[in-house]
């Protein structure tokens, strides 16, 4: 039985507002009662399928990871509260931090300060290193698990997947656990995760964040694959000791690979003579500019960013989830999933990974149109989406977004706070003009659909506002499938798309098909 709003666990933790999903877990904003403090709560979702020796062995691989984040204690490694039981199953309650993802620091502004990035992997090598001195291995450090707190912390997450030395009967086999573009070669040929190989996923993390782009992520699974294997890293260029640092880090030699002393002199050298670590800068408010000489990724405001906006989720969680590499993928794209399902917190995907039939595809049933590609969804729903346009997972949301112009399209499965969408519009507009993070906002129309879709309630929200000084135009469906069922389906482009982009909208938006 899964948990629902306001549910009380243990007679202490009150859920309050689902923040994060995957496949084997959902993440909750809740209140402790006993200490009066918001926590974020993992709930560990059992699937159907198990059977009872298997449901026990993921109950008892969640506790012991758990007990091993505990352990870990350290400033940067997110702090794990309580290990509690319901239902028969493990809930996880950790500390709730808000801020954003390294990933989406680094898209928002582009490459960052190289004493910035020295001393965030100062302190990450830390916490890296405090857990190794543990018997944890983290296996997934990537952008993506990496929180820049509004203090301006850097907290690395998702331990969901480490391995305790003393503990490795509970750890399954035959698997590849972690994200395709950022693990080590080593893990590539089936070797055991060591701490070699979490420095190298270190380093990849620092490359994207000196450079903007991922080192070895490439268009197909197998082309990734390939780069981490014979390529050198793309993107990275001069000298100096961060780049010596990051280069040492991803020698594809675990026994040539630099070790966290010599790295750790490299980045303090990076970060400045004696500063040990280095002062990290909060990100800039959704919606900011970018400093002059500072890429912007294409300029497209995700869709989370608007979901913290609109009310929807007001802070974001350091939580740790399950993180595997999809089999499903099957060499079409690359995706770091919640549990392995094609989800999770922070979680991202490269050019597909969907099932499609295109037009004349054999389903003579499914929706079709030139140039686009109908859709069937590892999350279930299906969607025509533009055939160019490349997949991946953030939180609770699929995007598919233009390899060109920074227009996109969402589907977002987070959990609505009332069954009439259109109330959860107003409310959610009343939220933007309040907060004022949306500079020129203007409502073009909010309209009850309902009876033009046929769900059990459905409201349309149109209107546009400048973001990094560029006009952009949105259009979200906002749809209660059944009570308790929701999505989300928003389609974003610059304003000077907004018109020539019109059929391919209407297509997908009047084709979603819900799971």
């Amino acid at each position: 039985m899964r948990a629902e709003p306001h549910r009380t666990l243990c007679d202490r933790y009150h859920l309050l507002a689902e923040i994060g999903r995957g496949g084997m877990g959902r993440v909750w904003r809740a209140h402790d009662a006993r200490l009066n403090r918001t926590v974020a709560v993992k709930e560990i979702l059992l699937g159907p399928g198990l059977d009872e020796d298997e449901r026990d062995r993921v109950a008892a691989r969640a506790k012991r990871e758990a007990r091993a984040t505990a352990m870990g204690g350290h400033r940067n490694i997110v702090t794990v509260h309580d290990i509690i039981e319901d239902d028969g199953r493990p809930w996880i309650v950790m500390e709730f931090l808000t801020g954003h993802s390294l990933r989406k620091v680094v898209r928002e502004r582009g490459p960052l300060d190289a004493r910035v990035i020295a001393g965030w992997g100062l302190d990450l090598l830390s916490a890296l290193s405090t857990a190794h001195g543990q018997g944890i291995i983290h296996r997934d450090v990537k952008p993506e698990n990496v929180m820049v707190t509004d203090a301006g912390q850097v907290v690395l997450t998702d331990f969901g997947i480490a391995t305790i030395a003393d503990a490795t009967a509970l750890t399954q086999t035959g698997g590849m656990v972690g994200s395709a573009a950022y693990l080590a070669p080593e893990r590539l040929a089936s070797s055991p995760a060591t701490s070699a190989s979490d420095l190298w996923s270190l380093g990849a993390t620092l490359s994207y964040a000196a450079t903007g782009v991922s080192p070895f992520r490439r268009e197909t699974v197998s082309a990734t694959l390939h780069a981490i294997t014979v390529e050198e890293p793309a993107g990275l260029s001069g000298h100096g000791p961060l780049n010596e640092a990051v280069r040492g880090l991803l020698v594809k030699d675990p026994a040539r690979r630099i070790d966290a002393a010599r790295c750790r002199v490299l980045l303090r050298a990076a970060a400045g003579e004696g500063t040990g670590t280095g002062t990290a800068v909060p990100p800039p408010p959704a919606g900011s500019r970018p400093s002059p000489g500072q890429p912007r990724g294409g300029g497209r405001l995700s869709w989370p960013v608007v979901v913290l906006t609109l009310g929807l989720a007001s802070l974001v969680a350091a939580a740790a989830l399950l993180v595997a590499f999809d089999p499903r993928e099957g060499g079409s794209g690359t995706t770091a999933a919640a549990s392995g399902a094609g989800e999770g917190e922070g979680a991202e995907s490269t050019g597909g990974g969907q099932e499609s039939a295109g037009e004349g595809g054999e389903d003579g049933d499914v929706p079709s149109m030139g140039g686009m590609t109908w859709t069937r969804d590892p999350q279930g729903f299906g969607i025509l989406v533009p055939a160019d346009w490349i997949r991946r997972v953030d939180g609770s949301a699929v995007f598919y977004d233009s390899p060109t112009d920074g227009s996109y399209l969402q589907v977002d499965l987070a959990q609505h706070p009332t069954d009439d969408e259109y109330q959860h519009v107003l409310a959610q507009e009343e939220n933007v003009r309040a907060s004022g993070r949306m500079p020129g906002y203007e409502r073009l129309r909010v309209e009850d659909v309902t009876g033009s879709t046929g769900f059990h309630s459905a409201a349309e929200w149109e209107f546009t506002w400048n973001g990094d000084g560029r006009a952009r135009h949105l259009l979200a469906r906002n749809i209660t499938v059944a009570p308790g069922t929701y999505y989300t389906i928003a389609w974003v482009s610059p304003e000077p798309s907004w018109a020539f982009l019109e059929e391919e909208r209407v297509a997908a938006l009047d084709s979603f098909a819900p799971a």
